[in-house]
């Protein structure tokens, strides 16, 4: 978990302080691994380019005292909470009546949603209760429509509580919505090395790098058991870019001689641009072939056969541009 509040000492910059949130999802089908979430994921990363540190993620069942308890908490801990699932129409969407539970609210027919969904739906032969049953919500509830449309599913706003869908693709799309409500205030930077060493052998660098950077640089280490290029990927986040290369710098002076690699953990997304990056690189060896493959006339298709080479040392880019086909598209 990453630490960005607090000051490092007495002389040591002051580390600012920014905003926090906690993720609530709700469903029994979540806790009996029968729906892998996924949200707490996506929201993690949306929070992280935010400057929003999450602090927390919860999964709990679809029971009102569970839901309006943990609400509760996480309100009173941090600026922002986030909860998924447990909106729609059947017996265990029951989030509204938690959340408005937790503030001690009641639930009414909020009049703009109830309106909308009666249009949307309620010429589709649905049963009234059923429909209205999502427009089910604690009085102080507001809703954030997308200015861009007029037919967009709000996000409900409960105080600092903001309640989603559990279906994934409409919480991703509802999201990006949030970025004109949210203020993280602070901006996260962080630098990534790949080790070709096992993590046990390189703690104590890893240890002397924590407590050298105590309080201005979080740090993660993780053992990897399946890349053929490197055994520990280690992580450096701070809001303060400078503290982040000085400490990539530092751990790379620490760890055995050649042990840290280049490695590109996406070759395949930005493929393309890689390869016209080398034809610009006159003295890189792969210049020379790079440049005659893409001068060809015909059109071309590079077929990238190992997804996992990288372009960290001399003879492994080697490899991985020899594990390109290239042949005519046919006519």
């Amino acid at each position: 978990m990453m630490s960005v509040g607090g000051e490092e000492g007495m002389n040591g910059p002051v580390i600012p302080k920014g905003k926090t949130a906690g993720i609530i999802i709700i469903g029994d089908e979540v806790l009996k691994g029968q729906v892998t979430d996924i949200n707490s994921h996506y929201m993690a990363k949306e929070l992280y380019s935010l400057g929003i540190k999450l602090c927390r993620i919860s999964t709990i069942p679809d029971d009102l005292g569970e839901i309006a308890s943990e609400v509760n908490g996480f309100s009173s801990q941090f600026d922002y909470v986030f909860t998924t699932g447990g909106i729609g129409p059947t017996h265990d969407d029951i989030t509204y009546v938690g959340v408005g539970r937790a503030f001690g609210e009641s639930t009414e027919i909020n009049p703009v949603m109830g309106a909308m969904l009666d249009t949307w739906l309620g010429h589709k032969g649905y049963a009234p209760e059923v429909i209205s049953k999502m427009a089910q919500m604690p009085p102080s509830a507001q809703l954030l429509f997308d200015p861009s449309t007029s037919k967009s599913f709000p996000i409900v706003q409960v105080r600092n509580v903001y309640i989603f869908p559990g279906i994934p693709q409409y919480l991703q799309r509802m999201f990006p919505r949030l970025k004109a409500h949210l203020g993280g205030a602070l901006k996260f930077y962080g630098r990534t090395l790949y080790v070709d060493s096992a993590e046990i052998g390189i703690t104590p660098s890893i240890n002397a790098a924590v407590e050298e950077f105590k309080g201005r640089v979080t740090f993660g280490s993780y053992p990897i058991l399946d890349n053929l290029y490197y055994s520990t990927r280690l992580t450096m986040d701070s809001v303060r870019e400078e503290d982040v290369e000085a400490a990539a710098q530092f751990l790379t002076a620490s760890l055995p001689k050649g042990s840290v690699v280049h490695y590109d953990s996406d070759p395949v997304s930005s493929a393309s641009a890689k390869i016209y990056d080398l034809v610009q690189k006159e003295g890189d060896a792969l210049h020379g072939p790079v440049s005659t493959a893409v001068q060809v006339r015909h059109p071309i298709r590079l077929i990238l056969i190992d997804s996992s080479s990288s372009f960290y040392d001399e003879e492994r880019r080697l490899s991985f541009f020899s594990k390109f086909c290239l042949y005519k598209n046919p006519k």
